[in-house]
């Protein structure tokens, strides 16, 4: 089984192509998202494996809800986008400390 949705557009307005399959057919499901190219067809951005026992909440009855795998999905991945800016940030102000830090023992006269 494999469903392909285009566009998925995010709040923030970037569309997507969301690609859902069952490979195996164990219930195992993968998920890719892709952003459209400039000239020709679709980039992949991301990928995830969602294991059957972790869809129980979107599951009824033995079957999928795939409109909610695929919020789920999207969700996460921006989750990851703001935590990856805010380790970035983290990582600038402490270089930024550390240089203020540099500079200060640099400048120290030596005395005590």
């Amino acid at each position: 089984m494999s469903l392909r949705k285009f566009p998925v557009t995010a709040p923030d307005g970037t569309e997507y192509r969301v690609k859902i399959e069952d490979i195996y057919g164990d219930g195992d499901i993968r998920a890719l998202l892709h952003v459209k190219r400039k000239h020709f067809g679709f980039r992949k951005i991301t990928g995830y494996w969602f294991e059957r026992g972790k869809l129980a909440d979107i599951t009824e009855d033995g079957v999928i809800d795939y409109v909610a795998l695929a919020q789920r999905f999207i969700g996460e991945y921006y989750a990851g986008l703001a935590y990856g800016a805010e380790r970035a940030h983290l990582r600038a102000d402490k270089e930024l400390r550390k240089q203020a830090a540099v500079e200060r023992f640099n400048a120290w006269d030596g005395k005590l």
